[in-house]
């Protein structure tokens, strides 16, 4: 037992480099975060502008596209309300 010793240094070392690893995790899940959801927010922002563009549309609701209007819309709302809830959260 008396050559089993710990050293210290060593002891150290491994806490120090386990702490810079789960930093280091932790900085590319928060940078993930952000990037979607930036994402989230400019597909919301596209989604308000397709929405505002179905009033052009009006003369002609043959149109494909209203077939995916209450889609768009519903998209729309979720991708809001998501938004909403990461910046009061």
């Amino acid at each position: 037992m008396d050559d089993d010793t710990t050293n210290a240094r060593s002891l150290h070392t491994l806490r120090e480099e386990f702490r810079k690893a789960r930093l280091a995790k932790q900085a590319v899940t928060v940078n993930v975060e952000d990037a979607i959801f930036t994402r989230l927010v400019e597909a919301e922002e596209l989604l308000t502008v397709a929405s505002g563009l179905f009033t052009e549309l009006a003369e002609n609701q043959g149109n494909w596209l209203f077939n995916y209007r209450d889609d768009i819309t519903n998209a729309r709302w979720a991708l809001h309300n998501a938004i909403h809830d990461r910046t009061f959260a």
